[in-house]
This record gives C-alpha cells, sequence and structure tokens, in this order.
C-alpha cells in the first residue's frame, strides 16, 4: 500500500469513526430515553436496560455503517478539495480512477463487516432482545409493579399496590392485593413484603408479613378475616418461550429455506445492506468533488437528500415486495439496479463521457 492509499484511507477511516460516533450517541440517548422511561413506569426491570440497549445498538448497527461510510467520505474528501489536497494529487499522478480504487476496496470491506453483522449478529441480537422481554413477562406478576400506582396483575383477575419499594425491587412496604379467585374474592394488606425464590422448585413466592386477609363470596355479605404474622402468596410464572414468529430474529438460514415472502423480503434487505455500503461509497467520490471557495459542506444537503430517497425506495420495494405488488422476480434488487444506473449518470455528469470511457478502457485519469 503506498503513502498515497494510507494517507487517503487514514483520513476516511478517522472521519467515519467521528460521523459513527455521532450517529450512535444520537440513537443511544433516543433508546436510553425510552428504556428508562419503561423502567421508571414499572415495566422494564432496570437491570436489563444496559443490556438491550446493547444489543439494540449490534442490530441497528448494518444499517448506521453504511451510511455512516457515505458521510465519512463526503467530507473527508471535502476536506481535501478544499484545502486544494486533490489538485495536489492530481498533480502527482493520483487521478480520479485511482482514487476510486481506494474508496472500492475501503467500501469492499466495509461491505464485508456489514454483510457479517446484518446476516448473522444482527438476528442474533434481535432474538436475544426478545428472549429478555419475553424472560422479563415470564419471571412474575411483578412485572409492571411500579410504587404508588395500582398494577394490573398478568391474567387480568387482580391487582396490586404498594407505597414504597426498595431500588432492586425485592423488598416493598405498606403492600394491598386483590385477586377474583373465581369462587371467592381476597384481599390482602400487610406492611410489608418480600420476594423470595424456593431454593429447591425455583418457584418465586411474595412473602407478606404482618397484616389481614379477608375473603368473600361474590354476593354474599360474609367475610372470612384471617390476621397473619407472615403469608406467602405464589407467583405464577408462564413458560418462556423463543421469540422465532418475527422475521428480523430468525437466523438467515431459516429465512433461506422459507419460501414465503415476508422471508424472502427480510433476507434481500439483509443483503441489500453490503451492496448499498459499496454503492454508496462510489456514489460520494463524485458527490464530494467542489472547488475551495464551497467548503466541504457544499453538497452535504443534496447528498443527505439523495441518501434519503434511496433508503426510503429500498423500504417501499420491501414492503411491495412482501404484499406481492411488485413482481416476485424483481424483489428488490431494482431499487440497487436503479442506484447504479444513477451514479454512472452523475459521473458522466460530473467528469465527462469521455473520461467514463477512458475509465472502461482501463486507462488512469
Amino acid at each position: 500500500m503506498t503513502i498515497v492509499n494510507r494517507y487517503i484511507m487514514k483520513e476516511v477511516l478517522l472521519t467515519l469513526l467521528g460521523v459513527l460516533g455521532l450517529l450512535f450517541l444520537i440513537f443511544l440517548s433516543t433508546r436510553f430515553v425510552m428504556f428508562l422511561a419503561a423502567a421508571a413506569s414499572g415495566t422494564l426491570p432496570s437491570e436489563v436496560v444496559l443490556n438491550l440497549l446493547g444489543l439494540k445498538t449490534l442490530s441497528t448497527l448494518p444499517q448506521l455503517l453504511p451510511y455512516a461510510l457515505y458521510i465519512s467520505i463526503l467530507l473527508a474528501f471535502g476536506r481535501l478539495y478544499k484545502d486544494n489536497e486533490m489538485i495536489a494529487l492530481a498533480a502527482c499522478g493520483v487521478g480520479t480512477r485511482k482514487i476510486i480504487g481506494i474508496i472500492l476496496a475501503f467500501s469492499v470491506t466495509t461491505a464485508v463487516a456489514v454483510g457479517t453483522i446484518s446476516l448473522y449478529f444482527a438476528p442474533w441480537a434481535e432474538r436475544q432482545s426478545a428472549l429478555i422481554r419475553d424472560q422479563v413477562k415470564a419471571n412474575s406478576e411483578m412485572v409492571s409493579l411500579a410504587p404508588g400506582r395500582f398494577s394490573e396483575s398478568a391474567r387480568g383477575n387482580g391487582v396490586f399496590f404498594t407505597e414504597e419499594m426498595s431500588r432492586d425491587g425485592k423488598i416493598m412496604h405498606r403492600v394491598f392485593i386483590q385477586a377474583d379467585n373465581g369462587d371467592h374474592v381476597e384481599t390482602v394488606s400487610s406492611e410489608s413484603a418480600r420476594l423470595e425464590t424456593d431454593s429447591v422448585t425455583g418457584e418465586r413466592f411474595l412473602v407478606l408479613k404482618n397484616g389481614y386477609r379477608y375473603e368473600r363470596e361474590p354476593g354474599s355479605a360474609k367475610f372470612n378475616i384471617i390476621k397473619f404474622e407472615e403469608h406467602g402468596v405464589r407467583l405464577d410464572e408462564r413458560e418462556v418461550t423463543a421469540p422465532e414468529t418475527h422475521h428480523d430474529a430468525r437466523s438467515s438460514l431459516e429465512l433461506w429455506k422459507d419460501k414465503g415472502l415476508s422471508a424472502a423480503a427480510e433476507l434481500q434487505g439483509r443483503f441489500s445492506m453490503p451492496i448499498a455500503t459499496i454503492l454508496l461509497g462510489l456514489l460520494a467520490v463524485p458527490l464530494s468533488r467542489t472547488s475551495p471557495r464551497q467548503g466541504r459542506y457544499a453538497k452535504l444537503f443534496t447528498a443527505v437528500l439523495i441518501l434519503v430517497i434511496y433508503s426510503n425506495m429500498l423500504g417501499v420495494a420491501q414492503s411491495w415486495y412482501e404484499r406481492s405488488i411488485a413482481p416476485p422476480a424483481m424483489g428488490i434488487w431494482w431499487v440497487h439496479v436503479v442506484f447504479m444506473v444513477f451514479i454512472v449518470i452523475v459521473f458522466i455528469r460530473q467528469m465527462g463521457m469521455s473520461w467514463f470511457m477512458r475509465v472502461l478502457s482501463g486507462k488512469d485519469v
């Protein structure tokens, strides 16, 4: 690798890390606020917030990385044009074809990473995220519990209330429970309660201390009142099942074997990410051409607009394919073909037809 190659790749790589870091910061802050709100409302335990955040970051990386590469090439080359370094490189014999070769190699390397994550790691992250959420729901009736609020049980046949709760959610004070068991209605109030797990069976219990238990048959005015020092209530749990119904959580091999349109659309969407990485990398080269007066951000708005249109077209094509609006043989590949034609038109418009023909003939320019 020559000094020029290393220099250009270093400029793009450093800019890529900065852009990717900024996109991650925006994404993480938005997701973190959502998870914190769910934790504050009691629908999500605080101890799984960071796990879900990390998994969601991994599953989103294939969408962020191609866009980050595209923007980073625009910014890096925009600075080189602004500082007249591209003119100096051209004077040294480093033509546009050489620049395209460098960016193509960098984009292909990035596309391999994007494809690996998109096809293997992102579905795994989605499965793990869904399993965590399913485990949270299956843990007990205490999932949606929040202090100072009435919470409905998972089965919908009772309510729970506590005034105070420890940070780990295992100790509660001034507890009220009411459950409809069909043949009788049961109401329990106690000074405090704690969550315990049976070491042998693994079942979870809510152990209430110093309270009263009231039992009443529907339609009857008679009450049975029991005072207790300690009373255990078994918390119902349901079996945790693997969330294989969602296509984004299914492995690529399963989608390949599935003949359904939805599965095929999801698989094509995963393959589209590395293809988009290469195409966006190539498009960024002509779009970054500016004069020193224009500055490095001159064409950023136009470039972002093209990116939005391309991204939306992929989403629309995938939706059309799932609903059989577009011919199945076209899949979503027609979007990439149209985008490739657009890239060729941009190169010809920027550099001229004679330049394009010289590039095809293998001459350096």
